[in-house]
């Protein structure tokens, strides 16, 4: 509201929470449901993890420590609102669209198309950072940042490894998928 927004919702929105701010935005009056209080427990929870580094002492993002803090199964659940073909489904799409994430980022950095990189790293962000990969989150925020500054030469070493993050993404999707399936 400082900033000129009646409301703001956080992805991935349940039903409960839009029912919320739907009902608050028409009546002026805040919903205090308790599907809507779980609704926002879980949104928040995940953004308001603090990410634990996953580089070593020079800075180099480290692939083994990227999924220590991986949720399971349970915890992955309750962010889909207890959904399991929504989970399914998001794990589905991550497996597949990672690797084309970190094949367009490789890819426009070496071409010079920062702003590419920068939108592919950014929707690679969003995308891990829904099911709880925050380590790979909190690595792709920063190659956000580098192509947004234009930093180029951290931009290209960070090129060379990012196919074999966003593969261990999908790596990581499709096992939880096949110990769930």
């Amino acid at each position: 509201e400082q900033v000129g927004m009646d409301g703001f919702l956080v992805k991935p929105i349940s039903l409960d929470t839009l029912a919320a701010a739907v009902n608050q935005a028409v009546t002026g009056r805040p919903v205090t449901s308790d599907l809507a209080t779980k609704a926002k427990t879980h949104e928040s929870a995940a953004s308001d993890q603090p990410a634990e580094s996953s580089e070593n002492e020079n800075g180099e993002f480290v692939l083994a420590r990227a999924f220590e803090n991986a949720p399971d199964w349970s915890a992955l659940l309750g962010m889909m609102n207890d959904n399991e073909r929504l989970l399914k489904d998001v794990l589905s799409l991550l497996a597949r669209e990672a690797p084309k994430l970190g094949k367009t980022f490789r890819e426009s950095v070496n071409s010079g198309q920062l702003t590419s990189a920068r939108r592919a790293v950014h929707t690679l962000k969003s995308n891990v950072r829904h099911v709880g990969l925050t380590r790979v989150a909190a690595y792709a925020e920063q190659l956000e940042y580098l192509a947004r500054d234009e930093q180029v030469d951290e931009l290209t070493e960070a090129a060379k490894s990012i196919s074999a993050i966003t593969n261990a993404v999908a790596d990581w999707s499709e096992a939880m998928l096949a110990e769930h399936s």
